[in-house]
């Protein structure tokens, strides 16, 4: 259950990505679902705002093979095709322009969100060993 759990993460996360990079305007302030602290943090942090789901990516990014150099790997390959992906969508939109800045931040942020997760595991390991 964890692992289906995981995947539904990852492509809910996936597609909010795609979504929220294809909005016709770069501002959320149209965006009346979302609540005013978040449109205003977005739009004072424009380039971080992609590295955040990402970095919830990351978090469960060792779904993608038990063994984790290859599910870092496999990881950082998909982080980077999909910001690859939602950069290349906007070419087609008239007030969105794709930037090299925003791959490099979602990348970023999916290595970050994936070391935290790593991080953790070790901490819960010397835990276990020490208890």
């Amino acid at each position: 259950m964890k692992k289906q759990l995981g995947w539904l993460a990852i492509c809910t996360l996936s597609c909010l990505v795609l979504y929220f990079s294809w909005l016709k305007e770069p501002s959320f302030s149209n965006q009346s679902y979302m609540p005013e602290w978040l449109i205003g943090w977005t739009d004072t942090y424009g380039r971080l705002r992609t590295a955040v789901p990402f970095f919830q990516l990351g978090l469960v990014g060792f779904l993608f093979n038990k063994n984790r150099y290859k599910a870092f790997v496999l990881f950082i390959s998909y982080s980077f095709i999909l910001v690859l992906i939602a950069e290349t969508g906007q070419l087609f939109l008239p007030y969105r322009f794709p930037d090299w800045a925003d791959v490099l931040l979602g990348t970023l942020g999916g290595v970050f969100g994936f070391w935290v997760h790593w991080l953790y595991e070790q901490l819960k390991k010397a835990y276990e060993q020490k208890a």
